[in-house]
C-alpha cells in the first residue's frame, strides 16, 4: 500500500524526493490498470472490433500529455505571476497553485 509507505517515509523523515518518487510510481501503476482494464473491456465486449482498443489506448495517450503539457502550462504562467506581483518567492502560494 503506497499511502502506508509514503507515511512511514514521512515518519522516518525520509528524504521528500524519495517520497515523490513513491506517490509518483503509485499514480502511474493506477492509471495504467485504468488503461488496461479499459482495453480488456473494450476487447470483451466487441470482440469483433480490433482496433477499437488501439485507437483508445492511442487517444489516452496521446491526451494526455497534451492535458498534462496544457495544465503544466497554466500552472507556471500562474507561479510566475504570482512571484512576480509579489516581487518575492511566496512558496505558500506557489505550493498552494500547484496543489490546486
Amino acid at each position: 500500500d503506497p499511502v502506508a509507505v509514503v507515511a512511514l517515509l514521512n515518519e522516518l523523515g525520509a528524504a521528500p524526493s524519495l517520497t515523490m518518487i513513491i506517490a509518483g510510481e503509485s499514480l502511474l501503476n493506477d492509471g495504467s490498470a485504468i488503461v488496461v482494464w479499459s482495453l480488456f473491456f473494450g476487447m470483451y465486449t466487441d470482440p469483433e472490433s480490433a482496433t477499437s482498443p488501439m485507437a483508445l489506448l492511442l487517444r489516452l495517450v496521446v491526451g494526455g500529455v497534451l492535458v498534462g503539457i496544457a495544465c503544466g502550462g497554466v500552472m507556471m504562467f500562474w507561479i510566475s505571476l504570482a512571484s512576480r506581483k509579489l516581487e518575492h518567492n511566496d512558496t505558500t502560494i506557489q505550493v498552494a497553485i500547484t496543489v490546486a
